[in-house]
């Protein structure tokens, strides 16, 4: 059964003023299930095409829970690999960004909203769960971030010292630290509990991505400088600066930690070895800007989204493109994220639609429909079981996604 959670009438007003103007922001939902093909990659020369057939095509499945007041964004989307939208590490809350400066916990189960964590003054652009899963660290544009426990609401800890506005902050793996990323051309590495400053790490331009090394010893950052680079978390000494790249730059670690890939405006992703700096491939496909790119729970794979109107699965051994997913019906994909069973991939879009497809023969398993605008974020949960997304219409939503209990309810879409 289908659970709507409604906002205030004020809130019911800016949704329906919101819908008004979706022609004028071209991120208008498409009217009917598109075509989807998928361009299979093997060792063969001549590569099948694989086609879904009409009386194949994949059920549309409504949200289980729309959660209001959450962050809108402008067109470029969010910035970095801190998703505005995600789960508790045991998937029983979920926390959302917010432009209004507040973030929310909410529960996964019911939708009830749990918690709002007042206290940024200006926009808040990401939000991420502790290991643990009893903090939430926040990044504001009003140049601060914010530890905040999650059963009482309340702010432990500020993190001030930045001199522009954040774009992201994450946890270390043992939730000791934090690292931040800035408009002011850096990162910073924080002490979570005192909020001490612990490093500055500088780049040339904007740092848009920083995250830590699954391991907790290295920090890598993405700068609109054309370079990521990779410093010591003990130490704050910078360690390999990872050069190739014509364009903005976004980095993640690989699961276990020995290489880093990046994505950039240049339309190219890149693996790097995370203790030399060296390139070991670079990986061509995208026609335009890839986006974002991630690794499969096992690191063997690589999933890659495009303004191309593509996701792409790569080998990440070898380099070599796997499979090519279309089917969105605007050129700006958003996300392309692994199960944690590598079995499947979301992907988002400014199409208003996420799709889910498996992950090893790109066959499209299902349309989740209900945002009004862009789509800006999805994640899975840590079963693999739901999905969250986030959208410029103002709402995240939850989907149920795990095999027969998929809703198909097409019609009932809120």
């Amino acid at each position: 059964m289908l659970k709507r959670f409604h906002g205030n009438s004020r809130t019911c007003c800016l949704l329906l003023v919101a819908a008004c103007l979706m022609a004028l922001s071209g991120c208008t939902p498409p009217a009917e299930t598109p075509n989807v093909t998928t361009d299979v990659k093997t060792p063969n020369v001549n590569a099948p095409r694989v086609e879904a057939k009409p009386d194949a095509l994949p059920r549309v499945v409504a949200s289980l829970h729309v959660l209001y007041g959450c962050r809108k964004y402008n067109a470029l989307g969010p910035e970095g690999y801190v998703p505005p939208a995600s789960f508790s590490p045991d998937g029983t809350r979920i926390v959302t960004a917010s432009d209004s400066g507040i973030a929310r916990v909410w529960d996964a189960e019911s939708g009830k909203e749990l918690q709002a964590l007042e206290g940024h003054v200006l926009e808040v652009r990401s939000a991420m769960f502790s290991p643990d899963g009893r903090r939430v660290v926040t990044a504001s544009d009003d140049k601060t971030a914010r530890v905040w426990d999650v059963e009482s609401g309340e702010e432990l800890v500020m993190l001030h010292g930045h001199g522009d506005k954040l774009h992201s902050a994450a946890f270390s793996p043992d939730g000791a630290r934090v690292v931040t990323a800035s408009h002011d051309n850096t990162a910073r590495l924080w002490d979570a509990a005192t909020g001490e400053e612990l490093a500055v790490f500088h780049h040339h331009r904007v740092v848009h991505t920083a995250l830590f090394s699954p391991d907790g010893r290295r920090v890598v950052t993405g700068s609109w400088d054309n370079t990521a680079r990779v410093w010591d978390a003990a130490t704050g000494k910078e360690l390999a600066v990872l050069r190739g790249h014509d364009g903005w730059v976004k980095a993640v670690f690989s699961p276990d930690s020995t290489r880093i890939l990046t994505t950039s405006q240049d339309k190219s992703l890149r693996l790097w070895d995370a203790a030399t700096g060296k390139e070991l491939r670079v990986m061509r496909g995208h026609d335009s800007y890839a986006r974002t790119a991630a690794f499969g729970p096992d690191g063997a794979r690589i999933a890659s989204a495009g303004e191309d109107g593509t996701a792409r699965i790569w080998d990440a051994a070898t380099g070599e493109e796997l499979l090519v997913l279309r089917g969105h019906r605007h050129p700006y994909l958003t996300t392309a994220v692994f199960s944690p069973d590598g079995t499947r991939l979301v992907t988002s879009c400014d199409d208003a639609v996420i799709r889910v497809w498996n992950a090893a023969t790109g066959e499209l398993l299902a349309t989740l429909r209900g945002h009004r605008e862009c789509v800006h974020s999805a994640q899975f949960n840590p079963a693999g079981t739901r999905v969250v997304t986030l959208s410029r219409d103002g709402t995240a939503r939850v989907w149920d996604v795990e095999g027969d209990k998929m809703l198909a309810e097409e019609g009932k879409i809120p």
